[in-house]
């Protein structure tokens, strides 16, 4: 699995360069490595958890391309969920047809991006969730076919 690959990477190398790219806040050049990217994405992974986000749920993800969108896809992936990438910049009515289609169980979003009807959001700041390092996130409690 994604989640998988990407633990053992980070367990091998946690102090290598993992991520770099435009912050949400500030759209200022940021970079994490693996340590720090795996615990935003575990911290992330059970804050989706405790909005009701399952295995196998779809989570549709309306972040511009920021490190936080890749926080998110990791996220997404570590709760055994489906992740959905819906571009910000697409016209209302396509983003209102994908998730009408998609029925996700949690949009993710930036601030200031309009609601749409039919899932819930929840709004990324730019403030990176944190958690431990150590924390392996959902991914092995939660995925069906973790081992």
């Amino acid at each position: 699995t994604l989640p998988g690959l990407f633990a053992a990477v980070a367990a091998a190398h946690p102090d290598a360069p993992a991520l770099a790219g435009p912050d949400l806040a500030t759209g200022e050049r940021t970079e994490l490595d693996y340590r720090a990217l795996d615990a935003a994405a575990n911290a992330l992974a059970r804050d989706l958890a405790a909005h009701g986000v399952r295995p196998q749920d779809r989570v549709a993800v309306m972040l511009p391309r920021t490190v936080e969108a890749v926080v998110a896809l990791l996220a997404v992936a570590k709760t055994g969920a489906v992740y959905l990438p819906v571009d910000p910049d697409y016209p209302p009515d396509r983003i209102a047809h994908m998730l009408t289609d998609a029925a996700p169980t949690l949009v993710l979003t930036a601030p200031g991006t309009p609601a749409f009807d039919g899932a819930p959001r929840l709004e990324i700041d730019g403030d990176l969730p944190t958690g431990t390092a150590d924390d392996p996130g959902l991914w092995r409690t939660q995925r069906p076919d973790a081992a």
